[in-house]
């Protein structure tokens, strides 16, 4: 929120004739009328765990200072109001996401800040457990949540976030631990949630404290920023008297201006230059990568294993689960959980992230460009693209949070405000207190552009018919397929090298992306074209990619592969899920919710069946026989693998990052790993969000089989006329110094009043094409 000026009793602003009542009324109306909901998850104003920022704030918030006197907490006085809530609330006595016991251990979620977990006391990690437990008897789990926990108040008041995806108000004394990352919401980070450009800014003496104290004591930029835009834009016609004369443009031109090419028009050359060897600029790489095989294998042993190594750190001691592949480092998460299953040590050499991503980066070509993608306009599926009722499923009202300020969509799925009641007694509204008194002739508001005619004429046509299924189609793939010929002859420019669990290279330009991942067994390109803003089922087909290429291990280079499209059509199949064996405890039950939840049971394997033909409509063949994982975690510890010797094929719950838990799905996916702010799991299938593997109540049944809808995104075809390929510019060059260089101040120059001039080390010139020229400025 924002603070309001009022106007004063005596002698105040409005006895000045400077501002009165009414004008502050209409600048109040202008502020209502600026509002909007919000655009963007709270993850969005967050930095990637592994930012170098984060870790040294994580350092700063997990180390206790011996010298600082903390005050004694009375565990004691807290802990019968804690065990009365989970009495009251029937949430059971366990303790399943700390584990902690009394003065002594306490263990997280792998993905957690352990270090941070430990330096807490019993009451902050026995409101974490409660809040686990208050969520998972709601049917989420909030370990795959963007929440927010206040865990400086106490159990009986509100400590949780009222939406996934929404941060509350933030206090100077404020702890807010984020669910899905495991830890709090650092110092920088505070700062950019008032908006405050925490990357402009050089943050290197405040603390996490200092700057969570002053982010707390703060406004809003926003607010601020839309109070002050208000005014201007109210107060124009007086601030126009104040208008200062144009300067002189032959005289602004006279300040020596730096120009494009980086050297000023009236200045002189620098004296005492480098001397600058110059040589070409190898754009297209400097070489080739070796045997694929062997650069996969060197991907795969400088990737991510744990999270603890961060972006740069390699750990010596990593396992490997046998069951669903998960590795992590015994010392970074030593008392971590899940446990997994048979954790062998992994004895592949690793390489240094740093030495491979240079080695990688110096034989990448700087730039790609996509050929031949207009033939799409030929490979339009037959048959319908959207069967009825899916767009429902696809596109809930609740995806994004839910509540009242959500945003509503049309037919088209373009975004619509949903009207609010207002009171009776308020006979006019924000506009018209804005604009005083009404006429018959309405004037614009001050913060929109004046109304033409013909802008009132079309706003007279009448409204448009309900489209039917085959306009539905027809405006899908129109819309697809204009997105995906953007990209034709499109340059994607090379932008970062990131390590996770593998390698991906990521290009990207105005129009979209191109992804490069390194697999284990081979490198798979993928192309995603910049999706609409509005929501709607082209939004979530955009999403994923558009196209795709796998290069195998034994290919000669990284680009001898054969494209495909991924056509937009959506397909309901019918599959028959049967549970295979035994009922055993349910998830629910086992972290010891009472209730409705005592007893209830799931099955250890199910069985996924379908016919031959709806089987060919798969990217990969789903059927067979699912093993649940009960010691590999997972959302909601619903991971099951198939069985056999075949290529890995999980099933799993995959919840939405701010969704509501009811509209979240249970997946096929060729990988279980977790997905980051910004990813897209690519999903084999999904099926109906209604289905899930445990049921509930005091009389469970001894089998289930059932008829369940399974949700297919997307048809791949084959693609021979795409190609990728890299860009070169002839003539590019650059230079530095032939010697290195030895700079230093002598004693005139510390005397002097004014720095040296600069002396240049690096000199580069690309010559571009007159649509690339315009992206300069």
């Amino acid at each position: 929120g924002g603070f309001f000026p009022e106007a004063g009793e005596a002698g105040g602003a409005g006895e000045s004739g400077v501002v009165g009542e009414e004008e502050l009324a209409r600048w109040e109306a202008a502020i209502s009328e600026l509002s909007c909901p919000a655009s963007s998850s709270l993850e969005a104003f967050l930095l990637p765990t592994d930012d170098p920022r984060v870790h040294t704030a994580r350092e700063d918030l997990s180390h206790i200072d011996p010298t600082k006197q903390r005050g004694v907490v009375d565990w004691g006085r807290c802990e019968t109001r804690h065990q009365r809530a989970r009495t009251d609330e029937e949430l059971g006595a366990k303790r399943p996401l700390t584990q902690w016991v009394s003065q002594g251990h306490c263990a997280g979620p792998d993905f957690a800040w352990h270090d941070w977990f430990k330096s807490q006391v019993e009451r902050v990690v026995d409101l974490c457990d409660i809040n686990y437990l208050r969520l998972a008897r709601e049917g989420q789990d909030a370990n795959y949540k963007t929440l927010v926990w206040n865990l400086s108040q106490n159990v009986d008041r509100s400590t949780a976030s009222s939406r996934p995806g929404v941060c509350p108000c933030l206090t100077p004394n404020m702890v807010p631990y984020v669910t899905n990352r495991g830890g709090p919401i650092v110092g920088p980070e505070v700062l950019a949630l008032q908006g405050i450009p925490v990357d402009d800014l050089l943050l290197t003496r405040e603390n996490n404290d200092q700057m969570a104290d002053l982010a707390g004591n703060a406004m809003s930029s926003t607010i601020v920023g839309t109070c002050i835009l208000a005014a201007l834009l109210l107060s124009r016609d007086t601030l126009r008297a104040f208008d200062a004369p144009k300067p002189d443009a032959a005289a602004a031109g006279a300040g020596g201006l730096v120009t494009s090419t980086g050297s000023s028009e009236t200045q002189a050359d620098v004296a005492g230059g480098l001397a600058m060897a110059e040589k070409p600029l190898a754009l297209l790489g400097e070489g080739g990568v070796g045997p694929l095989a062997q650069l996969l294998a060197e991907a795969a042993g400088s990737a991510r294993m744990c999270a603890s190594e961060g972006r740069t750190r390699v750990a010596s001691d990593i396992v490997r689960c046998a069951k669903c592949g998960t590795t992590k480092s015994k010392s970074g998460c030593p008392e971590s959980w899940p446990e997994h299953v048979d954790m062998a040590p992994v004895t592949e050499p690793r390489t240094p992230p740093r030495e491979f991503e240079a080695k990688l980066a110096a034989a990448l070509p700087m730039v790609v460009t996509l050929g031949g993608l207009g033939c799409a306009d030929g490979m339009r599926p037959a048959g319908a693209l959207l069967p009825a009722g899916i767009e429902a499923k696809l596109l809930s009202p609740t995806r994004g949070g839910g509540g009242d300020d959500d945003e509503d969509e049309d037919e088209e799925g373009a975004p619509r405000r949903k009207a609010k009641a207002k009171p009776a007694a308020k006979k006019v509204g924000p506009m018209d207190r804005l604009l005083g008194k009404k006429k018959k002739a309405e004037p614009p508001t001050p913060l929109s552009p004046p109304r033409r005619a013909d802008a009132a004429a079309a706003r007279k046509s009448p409204p448009r018919q309900r489209d039917t299924a085959s306009s539905k189609d027809e405006a899908l793939w129109r819309g697809w397929a204009a997105a995906v010929k953007a990209l034709e002859r499109e340059r994607f420019t090379y932008a970062e090298a990131t390590r996770g669990e593998s390698w991906s290279v990521t290009f990207r330009s105005e129009k979209g992306r191109v992804v490069m991942h390194l697999g284990r067994e081979c490198v798979e390109w993928l192309a995603y074209a910049s999706p609409p803003p509005q929501r709607g089922v082209l939004r979530e087909l955009l999403l994923q990619p558009v196209a795709r290429m796998r290069v195998p291990a034994s290919a000669a280079g990284l680009l001898d592969g054969a494209w495909e499209l991924c056509l937009p059509v959506l397909r309901q199949v019918p599959v028959t899920v049967a549970s295979v064996g035994e009922p055993v405890e349910s998830w629910q039950a086992s972290i010891g919710l009472e209730a409705e939840w005592k007893g209830s049971t799931r099955f250890r394997s199910w069985r996924v069946e379908m016919a031959d033909s709806a089987a060919r409509l798969f990217d990969v063949d789903v059927r067979g026989e699912y093993e649940l994982l009960e010691k590999c975690g997972g959302a909601m510890n619903c991971l099951h693998r198939r069985v056999g010797d075949g290529a890995p094929l999980f099933l799993f719950l995959d919840p939405h990052r701010i969704g509501a838990a009811e509209h979240d799905s249970v997946v096929f996916a060729t990988s279980a790993e977790r997905v980051g702010y910004g990813e897209t799991r690519r999903t084999v299938a999904s099926l109906d969000a209604s289905w899930r593997p445990w049921t509930s109540g005091d009389s469970p049944p001894a089998s289930r089989s059932e008829a369940v809808h399974c949700i297919v995104r997307g048809a791949w075809a084959a693609a021979p006329k795409v190609s990728l390929s890299p860009v070169g510019y002839e003539g590019a060059k650059h230079a530095y110094p032939a010697a290195p260089p030895k700079l230093a101040l002598d004693a005139s120059s510390r005397a002097s009043a004014t720095a040296p001039a600069a002396v240049p080390v690096v000199r580069c010139a690309v010559p571009l094409s007159e649509e690339e020229a315009a992206a300069w400025p």
